[in-house]
């Protein structure tokens, strides 16, 4: 079973940086799957590349998608190395929704980086909420 690499956050770049990752660690070009042009996510995706460039010389060719399936299919047929994902990591390695066909999942998956989760929940100004125990 092929292993799916996957990126996440603004972190990404500083993983790499951290973990002593060099020019010559490197390849000179990758492609990564993407979510659609103007979206949040291809826009960090798009300024995470830009940081590799900058950093390590290394091209980033981005593949929008608008849809899981569209972001997970590339990697799958080793057409992109990396995706910029986000639910559809948990799907794909769940077996769930979209993905809950044998031909689709549920499929291992690695995350190589991520951003720190913050949870929130909002209430109403008058709920009378201040914190949470």
């Amino acid at each position: 079973m092929r292993k799916i690499n996957l990126l996440a956050g603004f972190t990404c770049a500083l993983a790499f940086g951290t973990t002593g990752a060099n020019a010559q660690d490197l390849p000179n070009t990758m492609v990564w799957s993407s979510y659609d042009v103007g979206s949040a996510g291809y826009a960090e995706a798009s300024a995470i590349a830009d940081a590799f460039g900058k950093e390590f010389g290394t091209k980033v060719r981005i593949q929008p998608s608008g849809s899981g399936i569209g972001r997970l299919q590339p990697i799958l047929l080793s057409r992109a190395d990396y995706g910029f994902l986000a639910t559809e990591a948990f799907f794909v390695s769940e077996g769930a929704y979209d993905f809950a066909v044998p031909d689709w999942g549920p499929k291992q998956i690695r995350a190589v980086a991520g951003r720190p989760a913050s949870l929130g929940i909002p209430t109403a100004a008058d709920a009378e909420i201040q914190s949470r125990k």
